[in-house]
């Protein structure tokens, strides 16, 4: 989601492009250190293996967007701000500001919806200021309140309701056993009337002059209208917002917050039809997106996941939030995350079990890195030397796990658990991820022994992974070629780092 003030910017910064895949919308607020926010987002997207980023950034009116691809042309929310309008413009006072709503084609994704329709709720086919349009209504697929009856053509508008029979139409037992037109002002094309009758969604007409209805079944998917505020979708203002997050923290420890109702609003609109979405949020400030997306979860047993990204912009020394302990504005992020996790396992402790949040910096690499750039063949071969152990600290298995796994595509989303670090009978130890397709991954830090080989093919996991540095000693290269060999031979796949 983008969240602007100035409608008329959109559209020009959005050309339409279509494409066959589906982007869901992400909200961008307004933020002075784009470049780097942009450099966290393509990592993000990297690691987690969910898609190869092809980012472009785009600035409309001081906001930053960082973009998948090629989008289409949005469409837009207008939310309710403030209870009271703000007079800041010379002329007139603003309560309200635009959500852009994107995707990568409009025709693929699925509606905005937070709601289902009503079990026979009637809608009328009618809709004064339509084009005139002529609808086919096939024999038997309209119910009328007299048992048997004949009408004749006729104009049959009324009031500000154009409508015209063509046809004569022949009831009997209720149904019409002839096919006939309506020439009108309709809400629904021709195709989206064969759809309802397709199925099997029931249309009445009750009385002369006709004035068909559409008689919904229950339990569709309900559009939303865009207007969203205290009276239409119970959605908050911001001066809601700062006071959810001083119950949270304790304390007003973050400037112009976003409301959770109009988050966890978005959130549910765009994921109705996919409770195991990923949400992403690469502006997350105060965490309400996180919090939004875990009090879904235990409304509607969903399984969403979120990514929150925050740079650690440090905080001024006279705020209220660094009086309180907090350094930077990630950590507020991660504050608030963590007060939600225990209020969500308190209250609903049967729904949250496997509730959690995984932290992580942005750091160098804990493996060296080749450099290309060096042509001396003495620094060439310094540089293959120093290569031979490939990690920059031995010591340092957790870090080198978190990225090796992020580099696998797993991350935190790719992976059911991560066992402790477990010693074998050998003496080695190794740490045992359980994948999605529950399946083991092995991965060892430590110098290889035969008898390791015999352990794993024992266990039987679907993939090991090894530093270079664990094949020591005269006969490393030999100890690895076997390996590889023996590995092969029963479908356990090994990479070597």
């Amino acid at each position: 989601m983008l969240t602007v003030n100035r409608r008329h910017s959109i559209h020009k910064q959005f050309q339409a492009t279509r494409d066959r895949q589906i982007c869901r919308a992400w909200r961008v607020e307004r933020h002075d250190k784009t470049g780097r926010q942009h450099r966290s987002a393509r990592w993000v997207l990297a690691i987690t293996g969910l898609r190869k980023p092809t980012c472009t950034g785009r600035m409309i009116k001081k906001c930053s967007l960082a973009v998948i691809g090629k989008v289409s042309a949005p469409a837009s929310r207008i939310q309710e701000k403030k209870k009271k309008p703000s007079f800041l413009h010379s002329n007139f006072g603003s309560m309200y500001e635009y959500i852009a709503c994107y995707a990568k084609n409009f025709k693929l994704s699925p509606p905005f919806s937070v709601d289902v329709t009503t079990a026979g709720k009637k809608y009328p086919l009618n809709n004064s200021g339509n084009s005139l349009s002529t609808l086919l209504f096939p024999s038997g697929s309209v119910t009328f309140s007299k048992k048997n009856e004949t009408y004749y053509p006729c104009d049959m508008s009324e009031g500000n309701i154009l409508t015209e029979l063509l046809d004569k139409v022949q009831v009997v037992e209720y149904k019409n056993v002839n096919e006939f037109r309506l020439k009108g002002e309709f809400r629904y094309s021709q195709s989206r009337l064969n759809e309802i009758i397709e199925s099997n969604d029931v249309l009445t007409i009750t009385k002369s002059p006709f004035r068909p209805n559409h008689v919904r079944s229950g339990g569709e998917i309900k559009k939303m209208h865009n207007h969203l505020s205290p009276s239409t979708y119970n959605v908050g203002t911001n001066e809601d917002a700062s006071s959810e997050l001083e119950e949270i923290l304790g304390g007003d420890f973050f400037d112009n917050p976003k409301p959770f109702s109009l988050v966890s609003t978005l959130c549910k609109a765009v994921t109705h039809d996919d409770l195991n979405s990923v949400v992403f949020d690469f502006f997350s400030g105060s965490g309400t997106t996180a919090h939004a997306v875990m009090e879904l979860n235990a409304e509607d047993g969903g399984n969403r996941q979120s990514i929150s990204v925050q740079l650690p912009e440090k905080l001024e020394e006279n705020s209220e939030a660094y009086k309180a302990g907090y350094r930077t504005i990630a950590d507020i992020t991660r504050a608030r995350i963590e007060k939600v996790i225990a209020k969500l396992k308190a209250e609903h402790p049967e729904k949250t079990e496997g509730l959690a949040c995984a932290n992580f910096t942005l750091a160098p690499s804990n493996f060296k890195v080749w450099n290309s750039d060096i042509s001396d063949p003495g620094a060439i071969r310094q540089q293959l030397d120093a290569l031979q152990n490939t990690e920059k600290h031995a010591d340092e298995q957790t870090a080198m796990l978190t990225e090796l796994l992020l580099k696998n595509g797993l991350g935190a989303l790719g992976v059911h658990a991560v066992s402790k670090p477990r010693k074998l009978a050998c003496g080695v130890t190794v740490h045992r991820v359980l994948r999605e397709d529950d399946r083991y991954l092995w991965l060892c830090f430590e110098p290889y022994v035969d008898a390791l080989r015999d352990e794993i093919v024992s266990a039987s996991p679907a993939q090991v992974i090894m530093l270079n540095s664990c094949f020591v000693g005269t006969q490393g290269d030999e100890q690895l070629s076997n390996l590889q060999l023996e590995l092969a031979a029963q479908d356990i796949n090994l990479l070597v780092i």
